[in-house]
Parts: C-alpha cells; structure tokens; sequence
C-alpha cells in the first residue's frame, strides 16, 4: 500500500568520492550539506555491467548488471529490454504508483525508452519530447537539455502530482556532468571551482547546485512529508575525470542517499554494498520487500557485496545465464515468414523490424537491429565468432561484404545464412511475402579468408567501391573510378542530401582526371530554400546551372572545354536547417543538417 511517493534522481557521474572535502574541497557543497542530514551510504561498489549509465539504470532498478547480446548503447528501436525482469518500476506500478522519467538527452540512446516503457514507467520525457516546449530553442548542451531545464520540469511535475493526492514515482536522469567535459547551465550561480581551469569540474559544481535546488524546494513544499528522495550516481565517473579522481582518491565509491519526508533520519551507514542494491533498499523504505533481482536492502540484509569474497569474479560467470534473461525472443530459428511490405520478418510468435541480423545458438536466437544510433549490422556481424552462425536479412547491397561482390548495387532484399569462416548462401527475396525455411549451407571444407571477410564487414560505407558508371546515392559507397565525395549527409532509402554543415558545395574527387568534354547527368531535388534555384555545377573552369524541384527529375549538361579536371563541384545557392531529432550519438554531432541539393544518381558521359 503506497505511504510515501518518491523523487529519485540519477547523478550523471556524481560519484560519492566527490563529497570528500579534504580531497575535493567546496566542489558539492551544496548537494554535500543535503547528504549531512540523510541516510548515507557510503560504501556502494561498482561492479561489471554496472559501470555505464542504462547499467547502473538497470542494476539500481532490476538488480542485475546489464549484460546483454548487443553492445551496451545499442539499439533505439527495440520492442521490449529484459522483458522477463519484474523491476522496482513494475512492483511499483502494480503498487498503484504513477511513475515519470525526465532526461535532457535523447531517449532513445541505448534504448531507455524501451527500458522504461517495458517496466512500469507510464510517462517518460527526453529531449524530443520536451525541446518544443523550451522557451528558447537554442538553449542546449551536447546532449540535449541543460539539468536547470530537466530538473525544474520535475519539480513542476511534482507540484502538480501532489496536488492531485495519487502515489507517484518522478525519476530524473542529469546530463551536464557527462564527459568529456560536462557544460555549465546559465542559472548556476556557481561556474569555477577553485580558478576554474578544469571545465569537467566546473560542471560538477554548477550540476549539484541545480540538484540541491530541486530538493530544496521539495522539502520546503508541503508535499514533502510524505515523499522520499533518492540521490544516487549512475556509475563513477569515466575518463578523462574519472583519472584525475583516482589520482586523489583510488577508492572509489557511488553515491546513494535518501531523505526521508515524514522525519529527520540521520545516519552514514557504511556496509559494502553495490548499485543492485538501491533498487531493493528503497523498496523497503517503500514498505515492500527487501530484495530486487541480486539487489538486496542495505537496511535489512547483507549485499552480495558482503557475502562473496570476489563478486566481480562470479557476476563475469554469470554473464551467460543473464544474457538469457532476454527471452522476449525465441529459442530456435526454423521457418520465417518475409513482408517485405510491411517491412517485417516472423518467427512463430516474435515479430522484427527489417533489417535484422541474427546469432544462433543451440539454444538461442540473438537479435541485432540497426537503429538511429548503433552501428551497422555488418559490423555487429564482423564481432561474431568464427563458427558462429547467422541469419542476415538486409539490402542486397549491404550483404555484398560477405564476398558477393555482384550485389554491390542490388537494391533488392537479400537473405544470408551461414558463419564467417566458410561458404555462405545469399538469395533475393523474390516475392512481396515469402516463406522459407532457414537452412545453413554444409560446406565444412568450403573455408573463406576470415580476416578479409571481418575487414570487408569492417568497412565504412563511404569507402565501398563498387563497379559503375555512374554513382548511386542510394546504395553504400561509389564508383570505383570515385576517389571521394565531400559535403553530402547520409545515406537515405532514395539517395543523400548535401549538407552544408560540413562544406557548402558537394565535391567528387575523381581517381583520373574527366574527359575534356563530356555529358553530366544529374537525377536529383532540391530542398525547400532551393526550389526554382540555379544549382552551379563546375568542371575546372567551366561552368553551368541546373534548376530542381521538390520532386526528383534527370536534368543533362554538355560540358565541352573542362580542361580535364579531377573534381566535379556542386554548389548550391542556399541551404535550409532541419531538425532530424537527433541522428548520432550527441545532440551538437547531428540535431541539425542544412540540406541544399538532394542526390540521387550522378553520371559522366563522355561526349562523342
């Protein structure tokens, strides 16, 4: 039965050896007064998989480090994340709770959208759900909002949730203390720590100050007395500040405190204790049980921490076991099932987004899905073991790197299965729905040149080559005889804008000089600012313009006098911002592009 609702705010690298004032004097004093007068835990350990941020979200909440069969920031567009897990969320939603998560950062970097919406979490906000209501827009750090703006959306919230006499759970994740450098938030009255020379440190101190704010004004609201408010680190810090820490301070510790609203509880307890362990100790205080997954309640029962001698040691050997904790996917790969108008593959029951990459083992199938965020499944691909076998479902053209170097430019659906150290069969998917059988090619004598293979799936896939007469924008990579292509974006479904954050013009470097005289054709669109716009295009020292609409068309240029240059440069008039709602990993790499000329196919004739 909910007695107390709950603030729990994760401190972006905000370790617990931050607050030591011989060691660190002044640089959290504010967050380090609050911590005086609560219940303080002062020995929480970092363990494996627990050491990222989604880690010590998953241990703090699951307890259970985050391994898992993809890379630890993976995909954004996964359906469920531990779905087998029940979390501090789930227990308390079906406690009747009401539960919000705030960030600044985008929500779908390393899938904690997912992770919340499949434990208990009703309401979750990140950057693009909170950006258009920002007052001014252009108010951001690298990673999305500052932790003045998160924070004070909490407390606006929870204004709004006492009003309303419901138990709630409001969670915050801050930013501004993020590595490399953190950054500094305009309503910090604190900006220099010491002479202020170490920026990293600066954001530490300007970041507590807005985290004792937000308390602050929790405690002095009258919903106070019945909330508890956690405080805790989601990991230590990483380089480069995590080195200068250790250098004054090789113990490290977590930070992980908690006020109680009804009374004043003041107490260091300093029991070895790990991040699993807060899920389970704020459960209790909740009036629930005393243990989360591997976590266990610091104020009733000994942690893991206590109780084996090397915890680290054991929780490497347990990785396997908790990797099977995602069973939200089958267990074998026999028959699926190809939409290729909806974009989908079935297995049975289990559902994916196209495309997909798949590890099989005797008794699991690992999903690996491409998003906005993580790398291409080929390189997924090339981390696989030697006789580990897979199911590729992907552009033809990607599956090419697996030695079928006749698809380069096949835009068509291909299937893969195979390993990496033999043969491997590919075929077309010859129909909008198509039902097939997984088989594994037998060819155990049938060996391949692994590392090539590893080093083709390695590459980027702007250094593909392919062979052509013209590029195509809207496969991985160029024409052989393309040396390099500056000033485009990425690669599209339809093809790639130029994008005039990187260089105002688009250049083609081509690896021989062109022919004096040739024909130039250019499939191609224009962007909203270049509509009805003279598009220059200039071979050596000649020069012409071509006019595009909004809708893709071919438009055919004679040069004639070139002077046999290297580079064909496209220069557009004008170039347009758009607002992608993030493409890469920080919001400064990608929030923005300003598109110019869109580019579908580009052909060089030589004149007759």
């Amino acid at each position: 039965k909910p007695v107390y609702n709950l603030v729990y705010i994760y401190a972006e690298s905000l370790e617990r050896t931050l607050f030591d004032e011989n060691k660190f004097p002044q640089l959290v004093p504010d967050l380090n007064l609050i911590r005086k007068f609560s219940l303080d835990f002062s020995d929480t350990r970092q363990l494996p998989g627990t050491d990222f941020t989604i880690g010590g979200i998953v241990a703090s909440q699951c307890g259970i480090p985050f391994f898992s069969p993809m890379d630890r920031n993976f995909s954004d567009n996964l359906r469920s994340f531990f779905p087998s897990l029940i979390c501090l969320g789930d227990i308390l939603k079906n406690s009747g709770y009401e539960n919000y998560f705030y960030q600044g950062a985008d929500l779908r970097f390393a899938s904690k959208a997912a992770f919340f919406n499949t434990h208990g979490f009703q309401h979750v906000a990140g950057l693009q759900e909170q950006k258009n209501a920002l007052p001014d827009k252009t108010y951001l750090n690298d990673w999305g909002l500052h932790d003045d703006t998160t924070l004070n959306a909490v407390w606006e919230k929870y204004q709004m949730l006492t009003a309303q006499n419901k138990p709630f759970a409001l969670f915050a994740l801050t930013v501004d203390t993020h590595p490399p450098v953190g950054s500094i938030a305009k309503s910090c009255q604190q900006k220099r720590w010491q002479e202020g020379k170490d920026e990293a440190f600066n954001a530490v101190l300007c970041s507590q100050e807005n985290i004792a704010t937000l308390i602050n004004k929790i405690k002095a609201s009258p919903g106070f007395k019945n909330t508890l408010i956690v405080v805790s680190s989601d990991h230590l810090a990483m380089e480069p500040i995590g080195g200068q820490i250790a250098q004054k301070q090789p113990q490290r510790e977590n930070l992980f405190f908690i006020l109680r609203g009804d009374r004043s509880q003041t107490e260091v307890i300093s029991r070895p204790r790990n991040t699993m362990d807060n899920g389970a100790t704020v459960l209790e205080l909740l009036g629930g049980d005393n243990a989360i997954g591997l976590g266990r309640s610091t104020l009733s029962r000994p942690s893991l921490s206590a109780t084996y001698t090397s915890l680290e040691t054991r929780m490497l050997d347990w990785e396997p076991d908790i990797i099977r904790l995602w069973s939200g996917d089958p267990q074998k790969i026999d028959q699926l099932v190809i939409n290729q108008q909806s974009g989908s593959l079935s297995l049975g029951d289990f559902n994916y987004t196209l495309p997909v990459l798949f590890k099989v083992t005797e008794d699991s199938v690992q999903p690996y899905l491409p998003g906005t965020y993580n790398a291409p499944l080929s390189k997924y691909l090339a981390h696989f073991g030697a006789e580990d076998r897979f199911v590729w479902i992907d552009k033809c053209f990607r599956i090419a790197r697996l030695g079928k170097p006749e698809l380069a430019t096949a835009r068509e659906l291909c299937l893969a299965e195979g390993t990496l150290e033999s043969a491997v069969s590919v075929r077309k998917i010859p129909t909008p729905v198509y039902q097939t059988r997984v088989a594994f090619p037998q060819h155990d004598d049938d060996r391949v040149d692994i590392h090539q293979r590893v080093k083709s799936l390695n590459q980027t896939p702007d250094s593909v080559r392919y062979p052509a007469d013209r590029i195509m924008f809207d496969i991985e990579g160029f024409p052989q005889q393309v040396k390099a292509v500056r000033g485009i974006s990425w690669q599209e479904d339809w093809g790639r804008w130029s994008n005039a954050n990187i260089d105002p013009a688009v250049t083609v470097v081509y690896k021989r000089p062109l022919p004096d005289a040739f024909d130039l054709t250019l499939v191609a669109k224009a962007s909203a600012a270049n509509i009805g716009k003279k598009i220059l295009v200039r071979a050596g020292q000649e020069e012409h313009s071509l006019v595009f609409g909004s809708e893709i068309s071919t438009r055919t240029v004679r040069f004639s006098a070139t002077g046999g240059p290297t580079e064909l440069i496209i220069t557009p008039p004008d170039s347009e911002p758009v607002d992608e709602e993030g493409r890469g990993v920080t919001l400064a790499e990608t929030l923005q592009r300003r598109l110019g000329i869109g580019l579908v196919e580009l052909k060089i004739t030589p004149a007759p």
